[in-house]
């Protein structure tokens, strides 16, 4: 469904996440209707222009060298991603899972937990959404190498144990919606 038979203003093109945080409510979790809104933004908002859908199988984790098929290996590529997951499942990540620009991490269809390791960060990126996933029992992590492009690798001091951290990078580069976080 395209926003404009939603009533709302394509003026707002530019401020995206303004217009996603207006049509949630009206949208709410059906699917083929989201799926719309997902290929509207995949043309008009950045988020995940152009974005191949990338399919999540493993729910293993390696910090330094991830697996395809890995949610790890998936938001540190350097192209757009919409990053959807094949089944249930639960993901210990041995270190905090460092985001690339330009992902939609969509947990719809799947019950998909990130649980008992360190989580997310959101370190000087922009355009990511994180949509529908159970974030809890997140633990601090650090002291650690951890990749966060196909290209690079650093040493990561300690991190929070929070969630999702988020810091540095544009001010609404992202949006986190219908996620479970304790």
């Amino acid at each position: 469904m395209h926003p404009k038979e939603l009533g709302i203003s394509l003026m707002w093109h530019r401020q995206p996440y303004r217009r996603l945080l207006a049509l949630r409510p009206q949208l709410g979790e059906e699917p083929a209707t989201l799926g719309g809104l997902r290929d509207w933004v995949r043309q008009t908002c950045h988020w995940g222009r152009d974005g191949k859908i990338y399919v999540v199988t493993d729910s293993g984790d390696d910090a330094v060298n991830p697996k395809p098929g890995t949610l790890r290996y998936g938001v540190i590529q350097n192209e757009p991603l919409w990053i959807i997951f094949a089944r249930d499942m639960v993901i210990k990540l041995k270190q905090e899972l460092m985001m690339n620009s330009f992902k939609t991490i969509d947990g719809r269809g799947a019950s998909v937990h990130i649980a008992g390791g360190p989580c997310i960060t959101i370190q000087y990126v922009t355009n990511i959404i994180i949509h529908g996933l159970n974030i809890h029992d997140c633990k601090q992590g650090g002291n650690a190498y951890v990749r966060d492009s196909p290209e690079h690798y650093g040493y990561r001091t300690v991190s929070d144990g929070d969630g999702v951290s988020i810091f540095g990078g544009a001010m609404f580069g992202w949006i986190i919606a219908r996620c479970q976080l304790s």
